[in-house]
């Protein structure tokens, strides 16, 4: 944790995201995924930035919008990759479309 003064605490812990729900579908990672997060000031202006798991970059003006920043890229990146039929991705976006299904399933039913 990093301090501005004593009473204003900036949270740069990791985030850790145990499971996503993507069109009502629960995904598991099988392993939790992290994202480092930073602060900054930009201009002036706080600034969380996330770094983590899949390449995955997001930025926010709070580690709340951070959060939820997280939560849309990578419900997008499950429709846009993991879903798409490999044949029609390139090389690399089927890599990551391989890392996301790697990564996360729907619960096992003894789960």
């Amino acid at each position: 944790m990093v301090t501005t003064d004593p009473e204003s605490p900036i949270d740069v812990s990791p985030i850790v995201v145990n499971e996503i729900v993507v069109d009502g579908q629960r995904l598991v990672a099988k392993e939790p995924l992290r994202f480092d997060v930073e602060y900054t000031l930009d201009e002036g202006e706080p600034l969380f930035v996330l770094n983590g798991d899949f390449g995955l970059t997001c930025w926010a003006e709070s580690r709340s919008a951070l959060v939820e920043a997280l939560a849309e890229s990578l419900e997008l990146y499950w429709q846009e990759f993991a879903e798409a039929d490999r044949e029609e991705l390139a090389p690399k976006a089927q890599e990551l479309r391989l890392q996301l299904r790697e990564r996360l399933a729907p619960p096992s039913h003894g789960a």
